[in-house]
């Protein structure tokens, strides 16, 4: 009944809208090489969210909670209140599968191929805009977009001097301060010096799922003449977070959805008897760019861009019973109770080289290179025995990853009448081993093996831009391919394949009455590696090749302004089918089981959102947005007791802006699941689902002053 009312509500709303007329508010047509809008022109399906978009509910939660209510993304936190470990999901593809960037620089880990928002807190308020692209879509640096990329512009570009003081709290203890400042042109224009620095901290939803976050970025651009532009951009953060990435099974959600299993001490009978209080994830991150940006002749403009991702860090883990012998701790009896860290020690570097020419009516061209190379470091000490003066020393585990990636793109948009022609070639090759190092580097008790392998592919890409009243049809067409992750090797390293993807989109987008977008895909997978809703023992999601599986559906988003702009409806909606056209699994005995047809892991049939906003005196705005998404799967064969139920939930903010003299004051009051709903929109299987449930009703208030 509540799936029928959301379809009905929406479709109404939809009819109604096709009688007005609105600006648009998506993508700019204007292609600037540093600009998130640079794939704008070309025929993609995409979404842009503007910083001013971003920034009316930024009050520390992620960028995945911020991006939730946008066309087909379901977003989800492990902390349940959206800071601390967050994700999201596009039609249906997770994380690892989302090609991100800063800036044209690739964010992706590049062995598990995630994207770990936690790592760089409240990077929305260094972000000036998001280009959300789905489906394969253009080549970008990076892993391949395997459904989906997010393409973040960080260089804060303010061209007046600015100060900015924020502070906001809410509940679980919530709170975020943060200090900016900027110089503005100085120097006739040839310097500008902006920061910026940020703290968060929160007790979590979830027992225990308490975060500690610190981050700063700073830009300093120096332009010696019209044509040439040097800048440099560092973005760091420090995360320390109490592990919450478990999940609890049906029957303790029941009784307490709240509970927390992580870090808990138990007695010989399997009682809880305490919890460790350090059982923690804590890792620093640190992004440091430099960007030559020159106009040369004949309207050829380039990029060139240095860039180093600096890693460390480590979780935290109390454990039981163990081995002494393992963890070569001296003069110790059999077993016993001792912390563990894990270790991750990464550094990500690399050169890209960008190349375009725009020719007015004529050809558009677009070329890139890039290489880069990653060394992961992963490694365990222990950091002490529990209620014993036995003494430990060096590594208990060893072992080093090395991934050299060398791509190149070339594209071009030939301008025909009212026509727009596109094609994209991309090569990529990516050498990719690990191996034990130090006398201690194997040890039995980390599932790892060496490996070694190389990939080479050729992705292509075309596409049709029809132009005519403020209006544009697009068809295109893409392939890709997606190396496995270390997780997916480690699994399976005999056997696990690349992924291919084949991905057709056709679109049609119009200003002319309304701000209207409607697309219809069709995503054809061969080998794609689906999430089997289980975890590894450092809880990253186990995946497996399936053979052959689609996705396919319509996606809507509309937007209208009425009565002289002093109110505006809104809504996206995507409606999809998703299977496994060949599902089967062998037993640990060898049995091959074939399920057919399946449902995909995690692709709900139907993600919503709509909602509006009011505008009813000056500088006050108020807006309600609500978002449906039905049921999920939570393992490829549907089992009955392996979903997670739809949920409906809506959100309130309430927004005044002030001016007083030259300070600017801004007050931001949000409330958010304002119905109270008890749902969780993440889980696992293993024997059973288990589920991470997200925060009823829950606020956050805060107030922003500018200079």
């Amino acid at each position: 009944m509540m799936l029928k009312r959301i379809f009905l509500f929406v479709l109404i709303s939809t009819t109604y809208l096709l009688t007005a007329q609105e600006e648009m508010d998506v993508i700019s047509d204007t292609v600037q090489l540093s600009d998130v809008s640079v794939m704008a022109e070309l025929p993609i399906t995409g979404e842009k969210i503007s910083g001013r978009r971003l920034e009316e509910k930024n009050m520390g939660q992620d960028m995945p909670i911020l991006l939730k209510n946008a066309t087909s993304v379901v977003a989800t936190s492990d902390a349940g209140n959206g800071i601390g470990y967050t994700g999201m999901r596009v039609r249906g593809i997770a994380q690892n599968q989302i090609n991100v960037t800063f800036n044209g620089v690739p964010v992706n880990d590049s062995e598990s191929h995630g994207v770990f928002w936690v790592d760089f807190p409240d990077v929305a308020s260094s972000t000036d805009g998001i280009l959300i692209q789905r489906g394969v879509g253009t080549s970008s640096n990076g892993a391949a977009a395997f459904g989906g990329s997010i393409n973040l512009e960080t260089t804060r570009d303010r061209r007046e001097d600015y100060l900015g003081l924020q502070a906001a709290m809410g509940s679980f203890n919530t709170m975020k301060y943060m200090l900016e400042a900027g110089t503005g042109d100085v120097a006739d224009g040839k310097w500008n010096i902006d920061s910026r620095i940020s703290y968060l901290k929160s007790d979590g939803y979830i027992e225990r799922a308490s975060s500690e976050l610190y981050s700063g970025g700073l830009n300093v651009r120096f332009k010696p003449n019209e044509n040439t532009e040097f800048h440099l951009m560092n973005l760091l953060g420090h995360e320390r977070t109490y592990q919450a990435w478990n999940g609890i099974d049906g029957e303790t959600m029941r009784v307490n959805r709240r509970f927390n299993p992580s870090g808990a001490i138990y007695d010989a009978d399997g009682n809880v008897i305490d919890y460790y209080k350090d059982q923690v994830d804590n890792y620093d991150q640190n992004h440091l760019h430099f960007y030559w940006n020159q106009n040369w002749k004949n309207q050829w403009k380039s990029t060139t861009t240095l860039h180093w991702t600096r890693g460390l860090g480590f979780y935290e883990e109390y454990t039981q019973d163990a081995e002494f012998a393992s963890y070569y701790v001296d003069n110790a009896e059999s077993t016993g109770d001792l912390v563990r860290r894990q270790w991750l020690d990464n550094h990500f570097f690399g050169a890209i080289f960008n190349l375009q020419r725009n020719q007015t009516g004529l050809i558009d061209w677009f070329l890139g290179a890039s290489a880069n190379h990653y060394i992961g470091g992963h490694y365990g000490t222990v950091a002490h025995v529990i209620n014993s003066d036995y003494s430990t020393s060096g590594k208990y585990y060893q072992n080093e990853s090395n991934k050299t990636e060398f791509s190149g793109f070339a594209k071009a948009l030939y301008h025909v009448g009212a026509f727009e022609l596109f094609g994209d070639i991309q090569f990529r090759n990516i050498a990719y081993d690990a191996d034990y190092k130090g006398v201690r580097g194997e040890n039995p008790i980390k599932d790892f093996v060496p490996y070694q392998f190389n990939w080479t592919f050729l992705n292509p890409k075309a596409g049709i831009n029809f132009r005519k009243a403020n209006s544009r049809w697009y068809l295109s067409y893409g392939m890709t391919h997606r190396e496995p992750t270390r997780t997916d090797i480690l699994a399976n390293p005999d056997k696990v394949v690349p992924e291919t993807l084949h991905d057709f989109e056709l679109g049609f987008r119009t200003n002319r009455f309304l701000n209207l977008g409607i697309n219809l895909y069709y995503m054809y997978y061969l080998d794609q590696l689906v999430l089997t809703g289980q975890l590894d023992d450092v809880g990253n999601a186990i995946r497996e090749n399936v053979g052959e599986s689609y996705r396919s559906g319509v996606e809507l988003d509309v937007s209208k302004r009425f009565l002289h702009g002093k109110l505006n409806l809104f809504g996206n909606m995507n409606l999809s089918k998703n299977q496994n056209l060949n599902y089967f699994e062998i037993t640990d005995s060898g049995e091959l089981i074939e399920y057919g047809k399946t449902a995909l892991s995690y692709t709900p049939e139907i993600i919503t959102s709509f909602g509006l906003d009011v505008y009813p005196i000056n500088g006050l705005k108020l807006n309600l947005t609500h978002q449906y998404v039905g049921d999920q799967f939570v393992t490829n064969i549907a089992l009955n007791d392996g979903k997670l139920d739809a949920y409906f939930v809506s959100d309130f903010m309430a927004k005044y802006n002030l001016e007083i003299s030259n300070l600017d004051m801004e007050i931001t009051f949000l409330l958010n699941n304002i119905w109270n709903k008890l749902y969780a929109n993440n889980g696992f299987y293993w024997g059973e689902t288990y589920y991470y449930p997200q925060a009823g009703r829950n606020f956050m208030a805060g107030v922003k002053f500018r200079f």
